[in-house]
């Protein structure tokens, strides 16, 4: 059996080994770290109130009203939580479309005031899986290239003007630059648009919803996502979306 002693000698001698292991390890950790996207959490909490006009002083009455309170506000939650909402969020806000930025370690989502232009794809179908590269020039300039349409890379070069629809080898794009088109000018800017049905399943599984505690009807809303502009925007998208069928159904 080695004694101690003589182990902790043969680490000292060497200790460069250590310290060089340990630095590998270190590297490695940190680059991994860089090179992962930031995941962002967005919240909402929503107060669900009872919307009967009649209340009692007693106790039994007021026993009855808060189990049925907590009844409705469980299916209000259920319909927070319908794919059917996140499915009109993600059409209203044109989720299935995604742009990202080269960064030094990885690729940025950039949404709302990052944006300096957004494309309306005309003709593609539901399950159509598309990629390509735009640059907004000084001249205000919309500059497209490198597409791809399911998998199939096709060379051409199409230029557009704000508001303008063009013809490219995917159909019909459209050009719209936003107010805040002086950023990330003559920046490439790769544009996704991922089929319906992989898009509302990918928002779908980051979103949660549930009561903040058992004897409340407070609702909080969660969703994980790349982009922390783009998370706000779903969550204010679904409860608009909420709201009008709620309003819709108590005209009926």
């Amino acid at each position: 059996v080695l004694p101690i002693s003589d182990l902790l000698y043969l680490c000292l001698a060497n200790w460069h080994w250590f310290v060089l292991s340990l630095f590998i390890t270190l590297s490695i950790a940190t680059l991994y770290i860089l090179m992962t996207p930031p995941i962002y959490v967005s919240r909402a909490s929503v107060l669900i109130k009872d919307d009967s006009n009649s209340r009692s002083n007693s106790n039994n009455a007021f026993t009855a009203f808060s189990d049925n309170l907590r009844s409705n506000a469980e299916e209000e939650l259920k319909a927070m939580r319908s794919p059917a909402i996140m499915t009109e969020a993600i059409k209203r806000l044109d989720l299935d479309i995604t742009y990202t930025i080269e960064g030094k370690f990885h690729n940025p989502v950039i949404y709302g005031t990052e944006l300096p232009a957004r494309v309306k794809l005309l003709d593609l179908g539901r399950n159509d899986d598309v990629h390509f590269i735009m640059n907004l020039q000084d001249d205000s300039t919309l500059c497209m290239w490198g597409f791809e349409k399911n998998g199939k890379n096709v060379d051409s070069f199409v230029r557009a003007t704000n508001g303008e629809t063009v013809e490219s080898p995917i159909g019909r794009i459209t050009a719209n630059f936003t107010e805040y088109s002086h950023n990330n000018r003559n920046r490439n800017i790769t544009v996704t648009r991922t089929n319906i049905n992989k898009t509302i399943e990918q928002f779908y599984s980051h979103f949660s919803a549930s009561f903040e505690n058992n004897n409340t009807t407070i609702a909080n809303l969660t969703l994980k996502d790349l982009s922390t502009q783009r998370g706000r925007a779903i969550i204010e998208s679904m409860l608009e979306i909420y709201n009008e069928q709620w309003i819709a159904d108590k005209n009926q």
